[in-house]
């Protein structure tokens, strides 16, 4: 058993927090390494554009977020911010925690999954170099 192996095993399987309204769960271009699923309440993730705010999807219970870069490395940061609606409720699943989950799934499924985070993610970063004013306008 190797010292990575040992660590996990005295890190909690998941931890869970509450965030009351409007209180910031993290922010676009911060390193994280925290996924999370939403226990009770709601969040909405965005973007923040100079003095503009773009929403970009609202998650509710059962709804599982910021996964996306913990597939991509350590250095990889937050691509968007979140923050809660209102009281809500979230388990945290880290990075080394979520990796140690996936070495233990079947090969081809995990085959499945990582392609399409892949997927996900070579989107999310074709989106990320084209104008979002889009999103915003109200078509006049």
């Amino acid at each position: 058993m190797n010292q990575q192996d040992d660590s996990l095993k005295k890190e909690p399987q998941f931890t869970s927090r509450k965030y009351e309204a409007g209180e910031i769960l993290f922010r676009q271009s911060e390193f994280g390494d925290t996924a999370y699923i939403i226990r009770l309440g709601r969040v909405e993730v965005y973007l923040e554009e100079e003095d503009d705010i773009v929403p970009l999807e609202v998650f509710g219970k059962g709804e599982i977020f910021g996964e996306m870069f913990l597939f991509g490395g350590k250095s990889q940061k937050r691509t968007a911010s979140c923050r809660a609606l209102e009281p809500t409720e979230v388990i945290r699943i880290s990075r080394s925690r979520l990796l140690a989950m996936l070495k233990k799934v079947d090969p081809i499924l995990k085959h499945i999954i990582l392609s399409l985070v892949n997927r996900l993610k070579k989107m999310n970063d074709k989106l990320g170099q084209t104008d979002t004013n889009h999103l915003t306008d109200s078509g006049t």
